[in-house]
């Protein structure tokens, strides 16, 4: 989002992650939601009083115009992928139940919908969305009944409507597995998930992986499934974590053709 003072290395407090589930637990109950398929993000928005719309953009995912009473949300047309739209609508209702009144325009990019920098407003927003589309009361015994891999998040994105990013990264905060989630992007870590109690070290942004890695050898080839995933295969730890002597078991895939990747990795 523009027009939003922004300082270094500003982490989102769990009292402010926990005040934005909150937010999106009580929209939840208002609409009496007990199954993934009750998640209907555009009728929630028209209740509350938000048009969503979707349109051509150039420089956005989304984008979302404040007045007193209402609030209209564009949605880039050419975003190909159902799981992606839908956290866009998600994201943008995030800033009108949580921001409302602090700007009157939010405009955001792929990116902050993926990273979000150090805007705190974005990463509330972006934890809104998750809880949204992805409630742990529903999505936590779907997490915690099957193993860490890449057919088990593309079967949940399925499941969920969602994209396998956000998938992952909630299937790794909720599962109680000794194993981490990696987004890669040209070979450069970008960001992991792990649940509390993973052995395996936090991954180290910008670390480039090494050669040694599946990930080198996984291409892109749409459309993304389970098939299109390289391994498991052992590999060394020191391909993702610098001081990690030990051997990891890794499963990657490529999502996108700027080599955005996904790898679960596993200690051995």
């Amino acid at each position: 989002c523009k027009n939003w003072p922004k300082s270094k290395k500003m982490r989102l407090s769990d009292e402010q992650a926990r005040a934005a589930r909150e937010a999106a637990w009580r929209l939840l109950d208002r609409f009496y939601v007990s199954r993934p398929q009750d998640i209907r993000e555009r009728g929630v928005a028209y209740k509350l009083d938000v048009l969503v719309t979707d349109g051509p953009i150039l420089t956005a995912d989304a984008w979302l115009v404040c007045s007193e009473k209402m609030g209209l949300v564009r949605v880039r047309s050419s975003i190909p992928w159902e799981g992606q739209r839908r956290f866009c609508v998600a994201h943008e209702l995030g800033h009108w139940v949580l921001h409302r009144g602090r700007l009157p325009y939010w405009i955001c990019t792929e990116e902050q919908m993926r990273n979000s920098g150090n805007d705190l407003m974005e990463r509330q927003a972006n934890v809104f969305a998750g809880e949204f589309l992805m409630p742990e009361e529903i999505f936590r015994p779907h997490a915690e009944a099957c193993e860490p891999s890449i057919a088990n998040i593309i079967r949940l994105a399925e499941t969920f409507r969602t994209s396998l990013s956000s998938t992952a990264l909630n299937f790794l905060r909720l599962c109680a597995r000794d194993a981490a989630v990696v987004c890669t992007q040209n070979g450069k870590i970008h960001w992991d998930s792990r649940p509390a109690g993973c052995t395996l070290p936090q991954a180290k942004q910008g670390y480039p992986v090494g050669p040694e890695a599946a990930l080198h050898s996984a291409r892109f080839d749409p459309p993304v499934s389970a098939e299109k995933a390289v391994g498991p295969v052992e590999v060394p730890g020191s391909a993702w974590y610098p001081n990690w002597n030990g051997s990891l078991l890794e499963e990657s895939i490529v999502l996108l053709e700027n080599r955005v990747a996904l790898s679960v990795l596993k200690p051995l």
